[in-house]
């Protein structure tokens, strides 16, 4: 039966206020979690662990028929009662609850060797521009940047890849190779965030060099497709607009 449920501690009459689309089978998981001492809510733990089972009672207290108002009747019954045990007075959002130390990593142990959730998902373009215009002026710290960097220096690539690579560069054109090389070897300008300009490069190769960083970084920002470059910004000769 879908709807919301509530728990009630019959010894100082505090409450929770929860929904769930099957109410019997959520009511027997808190009851596993409660008998197991390992239930999320901590407050309902603690009253558990020292009033005893007997003490509290579970109760349906609407039959909600249309599933997709369920966190809406749920919130109407937190905005009633103001229930004592529920750490989050907003319906269905993990907001305001605080992990303790301990809990964050029992869960980065568990999660250890596990594949992410998240692999193999495509985003649609929609989201991406969400995503993107949600980062635009974020500045990564030099220590993010570094961590970043070697991680990506960790990786080492598969046999198929490193094949694949290697025929799509002996099916490039002369013509390709020929703007490849000549970008390489063109003048490059290195300036400040704030833009001023610090120095001249002979090149991306020596500009790789010296600051020993991977030219595809350098590459990246000089064709606009990243705004900084470990905290520089590199131009080609047209350096006078930023």
């Amino acid at each position: 039966m879908t709807g919301v449920y509530k728990i009630t501690n019959l010894n100082d009459n505090k409450i929770y206020i929860g929904s769930a689309k099957n109410v019997s089978t959520r009511i027997k998981i808190h009851l596993k979690l409660l008998r197991n001492g390992t239930h999320h809510n901590i407050h309902l733990q603690r009253a558990y662990n020292r009033d005893g089972e007997i003490s509290f009672i579970f109760e349906l207290i609407e039959d909600v028929a249309d599933i997709n108002t369920l966190l809406i009747a749920e919130q109407k019954w937190i905005n009633k009662l103001v229930p004592e045990y529920n750490i989050c007075k907003i319906a269905g959002s993990p907001l305001g609850v605080k992990r303790t130390k301990e809990y964050c990593d029992k869960m980065s142990r568990i999660k250890i060797g596990k594949p992410s959730g998240k692999k193999g998902m495509h985003l649609t373009l929609e989201t991406r521009e969400i995503l993107r215009q949600k980062n635009l002026g974020k500045k990564q710290s030099n220590e993010t940047i570094e961590k970043r960097m070697l991680k990506i220096r960790g990786i080492k690539k598969s046999s198929i890849s490193i094949e694949r690579c290697r025929q799509a560069y002996k099916n490039r054109s002369q013509e390709s190779l020929r703007k490849n090389w000549d970008a390489i070897k063109k003048p490059i300008y290195e300036f400040s965030i704030d833009g001023v300009l610090l120095m001249k490069h002979n090149g991306i190769i020596d500009a790789t060099k010296f600051h020993k960083i991977s030219h595809t970084s350098i590459q990246n920002n000089l064709k606009g497709r990243s705004k900084t470059c470990h905290g520089k910004i590199f131009k080609y000769q047209d350096y006078g607009k930023l």
